[in-house]
């Protein structure tokens, strides 16, 4: 018998991130959310987005997501961490947290 893990859907939302550097708790997803899940996809639809996993607030010298790419953050840790800025204009988001299961 083998186990297989599977990444589920457990929340989706859609936002925007401006020159304010915010959380995954200011977009739409409360802390429980974030300990229950394991990843998250994240697609940019317009304006480059810069984002640290330290808790820190970014810069335009942090990483970034370039206009029409996605990335999948994971761990707990790096989900209750993150923070996402522009470093100008507003930037349209959606984002699905995933949780891994059996």
């Amino acid at each position: 018998m083998s186990l297989v893990i599977v990444d589920t859907a457990y929340k989706y939302a859609e936002d925007t991130v401006t020159t304010s550097a915010v959380g995954l708790v200011d977009l739409g997803f409360t802390n429980d959310d974030l300990l229950r899940v394991d990843s998250a996809i994240i697609t940019v639809r317009t304006a480059e987005v810069f984002y640290r996993l330290d808790g820190g607030n970014p810069t335009s010298t942090s990483h970034s997501i370039a206009s029409g790419a996605t990335v999948t953050i994971e761990g707990r840790y790096n989900l209750r961490n993150l923070k996402l800025i522009t470093s100008s204009g507003t930037a349209n988001l959606a984002i699905t947290l995933l949780k891994r299961g059996i």
